[in-house]
């Protein structure tokens, strides 16, 4: 079992491929400001903050990107944690928020879903597994502004300002390690919350060359 809940935005990227139909309109956006932090098994929390270093924790992110560029993508978020032999690593996907007000917002990660791999110890193996179509809840606080065609994708008012908690329980969830090459069974036996803020403005936004494309 295990309980997700999500809030958060990020980059876009719009882009058909030459080979497609339809015009190729990548664009990208990144975050003003990302910061937050983590609890693991309710250990001391450990933060994040995009703008700074040395902590525990790194974030990032970065655009996936979608060939069909007259739908809404998503934003890929890389998160990791160190502390002593204790490792984190999440990677998960979040909606395309230019077309969302304020208020909470029921969405579904796409079948990538998230991506989880842990080590509690250096005697235990880094295990990870993969959780798709994960449902989650994105809350806007402050919403102004919105879609716009390309190449603004947005409007000049445009601002978010966003939350994110995800809790997860996954305590012997069946998982993989890779060791030497081999992949194996093992089991997963993490529990812990993250929780992040972010904010999205006009000035994120930069809309890329019209004949680029992005391959996954």
């Amino acid at each position: 079992m295990y309980r997700t809940t999500i809030a958060l935005v990020a980059t876009l990227a719009l882009s058909a491929c030459h080979d497609d139909p339809g015009p190729c309109r990548p664009g990208d956006a990144t975050f003003s400001s990302l910061r937050g932090s983590v609890a693991i098994d309710g250990q001391a929390a450990m933060p994040f903050d995009l703008a700074a270093t040395g902590t525990p924790c790194t974030v990032s992110s970065r655009s996936s990107g979608d060939r069909d560029a007259d739908v809404a993508v998503r934003t890929t978020v890389d998160l990791s944690c160190t502390s002593g032999d204790q490792h984190l690593s999440i990677t998960f996907e979040i909606d395309d928020v230019r077309f969302l007000g304020a208020g909470d917002h029921a969405l579904v990660t796409d079948a990538h879903g998230l991506r989880i791999s842990y080590r509690p110890n250096a005697a235990s193996p880094e295990c990870y597994t993969y959780l798709p179509d994960t449902a989650y809840a994105l809350t806007v606080r402050d919403a102004a502004g919105g879609f716009a065609d390309y190449p603004a994708l947005v409007t000049d008012d445009f601002h978010r300002e966003l939350e994110v908690e995800l809790a997860l329980a996954l305590h012997g969830r069946s998982a993989k390690q890779y060791t030497g090459g081999v992949v194996s069974s093992c089991a997963l036996d993490f529990a812990g919350t993250i929780a992040m803020t972010a904010e999205l403005d006009a000035q994120d936004f930069d809309a890329r060359a019209a004949d680029s494309c992005i391959l996954e």
